[in-house]
Formats: C-alpha cells, sequence, structure tokens
C-alpha cells in the first residue's frame, strides 16, 4: 500500500522505554514516514539500543520499511553514563524481549544522517531523543547540515532543574561537548527541555489504567517496558511516570501541542565540575537566538498520540 506523508523523519536515538514509546508513536502516525533509524550511545547497552529499535519497529508492523544504523557507542570526548537504574538492565523493564528478525545496516550512523539530509533536501525533519554524538559528528562532516536539514527538534537540557544533577538533563549531561556543537549550528531547532516533560509529559496513575485496559499489543508492551521507570519515578516521588521522549515526538508530530515557544540563545556548559551538561539560556542577549523553546504544552493532546499509537498497535 502505497501513502501519502506530510512528514519525512529520522529518529536519532538511544532506545530504552521511553524511546521506544516515540519510536511507535512515529511509526503509527498517518502523518509521518520514518525514513531511518539512527542509534546513539546513552541509556543502556549500545547493542541493547539496537536490539530495542528493531523490535519496536517490527511491533509496530508498519506498511514500508524501516532502516536501523548503528552510530556511535560512546561521547565525543567522556565515558559513557548510562542509565538502566531507570529504565532496566535491558532498557525495557527487565522484559528481556526476543530478537527481531531485522538486522542493522552496515553504513554507520552519521554517514546515514548526512545520506538522507542530502536525498531529501529541506524535506527532512530530524528527531533527536538521546546525546546528541551522531548528529555533532556529521556536522563536522558536512557543514552544510544544518541547511540540508528542514528542521530539528531536540529532547534534551533544561531550562529548570536537571535529572542527572541538579542543573543538568541527562542527555545533554552525558555528552556535552555534542550538544554544544548542535546548539551552535543553526539548525531550525525545537527544543523539548526536560522542565517541560516533568510539567507536560507526566503520566498518571488513571491514565496508566485507561492504557492498560485497552488490551492490544500495544498497551501490553507499554506495561511491560514502563515496569522499572514506573517504579523509578514514583520512588522520586512523582505522580506518574514522565515519558520525555513520547512527548518530544508528540510535539515533533503535531507541533501545536506545544502552546507557548520563545526564541532563546542557548549555550552548554563542558567545563564545570558542578554545572557539566547545564543548559544556559539567555532570556536577555544581543546575540542571535538559536532555539525555540517550549515553555507550554497541551497534555491531553499529547496523551492522545501516544494511546492512539497503542491502540493502533494490535
Amino acid at each position: 500500500m502505497v501513502r501519502d506523508f506530510m512528514k519525512r523523519f529520522l529518529i536519532d536515538t538511544d532506545t530504552a522505554t521511553d524511546d521506544a514509546l516515540a519510536l511507535l508513536m512515529a511509526l503509527k502516525s498517518k502523518e509521518v514516514k520514518v525514513e531511518a533509524v539512527t542509534i546513539v550511545a546513552g541509556n543502556v547497552k549500545f547493542e541493547q539500543e539496537v536490539e530495542n529499535a528493531l523490535y519496536t519497529i517490527e511491533l509496530a508492523n508498519a506498511d514500508y520499511y524501516v532502516p536501523v544504523y548503528e552510530g556511535c557507542k560512546k561521547p565525543i570526548l567522556r565515558d559513557l553514563v548510562t542509565a538502566e537504574e531507570v529504565h532496566g538492565k535491558d532498557g525495557m523493564g527487565e522484559s528481556y524481549l526476543p530478537k527481531a528478525k531485522q538486522r542493522p545496516e552496515k553504513m554507520h550512523a552519521v554517514n546515514a544522517i548526512i545520506r538522507y539530509a542530502r536525498e531529501f533536501q529541506r524535506e527532512l525533519t530530524i528527531v533527536a531523543l538521546g546525546p546528541l554524538t551522531n548528529l555533532a559528528l556529521a556536522i563536522t562532516i558536512e557543514r552544510e547540515l544544518p541547511k540540508l536539514v528542514k528542521e530539528l527538534y531536540v529532547m534534551g537540557g533544561s531550562v529548570g532543574k536537571g535529572n542527572i544533577t541538579p542543573v543538568a538533563e541527562y542527555n545533554f549531561y552525558v555528552d556535552p561537548e555534542a550538544a554544544k556543537i548542535v546548539l551552535g549550528s543553526k539548525f531550525n531547532l525545537t527544543l523539548i527541555d526536560w522542565e517541560l516533560c516533568i510539567n507536560y509529559g507526566v503520566i498518571k496513575d488513571k491514565e496508566y489504567e485507561e492504557i492498560k485496559s485497552l488490551k492490544t499489543k500495544g498497551s501490553e508492551f507499554y506495561c511491560k517496558i514502563t515496569r522499572v521507570l514506573r517504579e523509578h519515578d514514583r520512588k522520586k516521588g512523582l505522580e506518574g511516570m514522565v515519558h520525555a521522549d513520547a512527548l518530544a515526538m508528540s510535539i515533533a508530530i503535531n507541533p501545536g501541542i506545544a502552546e507557548r515557544k520563545e526564541l532563546r540563545y542557548v549555550d552548554i556548559e563542558t567545563q564545570g565540575e558542578l554545572t557539566r551538561g547545564m543548559s544556559v539560556v539567555a532570556h536577555i542577549s544581543n546575540r542571535e537566538a538559536n532555539a525555540l523553546i517550549c515553555y507550554e504544552a497541551n497534555h491531553d493532546k499529547f496523551k492522545d498520540i501516544l494511546i492512539d499509537a497503542l491502540r493502533k498497535t494490535i
């Protein structure tokens, strides 16, 4: 079956719980064609991230082929910091899902990003859900990359409190040098930060029960892969589970979900002993704005896209 799509996505991900949900949302959207998925070092063991992406693609059963490309297995300058305590050792709630039949492509993810950007000039949207290592290295090879890409959505940073340190969000903390390169490269960039996610991207217990009651393969998948995350966030005192990457994906699919956005100049701290990965936002500055920061979002519309994807996965 041939479909007409409104958007072409390349999704760069360190596939664990909420990355998988975000990927599923894009794959089940009528408005999006996922041209490729690229994997970056982040949440869990790299090889497991690859398997998680392949399994999610197989579960989605899209009516087109979605290639998966292996990317950078460590940050540019740093040792990798993973997040098994948030997602489980397998990144999927200790579900240890079966291996998918599809295997990753031979091309490196950095080269794949450049290839797709050149092929779909000014048509490709990149949705970056993990550390920005792959994207930063692609920029060092293809300096025109920001001009070739239509838009870039980044889940990362925080204009308020962090989630791995008091001031830093995980993705930017893991590879702050990469984040600095990307933020300084003049993409048409929309930033979905951690502050937005904890305010608008939390699935509460009542909503969890609504998802559970769907009784589809998608809802069963959701309940399995969120088990460790649910307990982790409960111990943190949250009233539900934060789905940061899923919220970011919903905004990439439907930008109107972000109800208040402001252009700001953002830089990333790479040197500070206590501030590694901190997003430094200049609310008043003579420097040109480099990011459209989302400050408010519509939670119900985000939830509807998530639930719709889980309902369609049968």
